[in-house]
């Protein structure tokens, strides 16, 4: 069972944040030729804390 299911995740499923592709885009770096985002900032489109984001993988 998913921490979502569970009620643990952001806001219960109540909401639903829409964020723009650029958005996106200009979170993502490219380091030693692999594409990747840091993890406030993955966190926060998610709307989690990071910490929580972190313990969850």
């Amino acid at each position: 069972m998913s921490e979502e299911s569970k009620g643990n995740g952001p806001d219960h499923g109540t909401e639903i944040a829409i964020v723009d592709e650029r958005t996106i885009r200009d979170k993502i770096y490219v380091v030693r030729g692999v594409k990747v985002m840091l993890d406030f900032e993955l966190a926060a489109i998610y709307g989690y804390e990071t910490k929580k984001l972190q313990s969850a993988g």
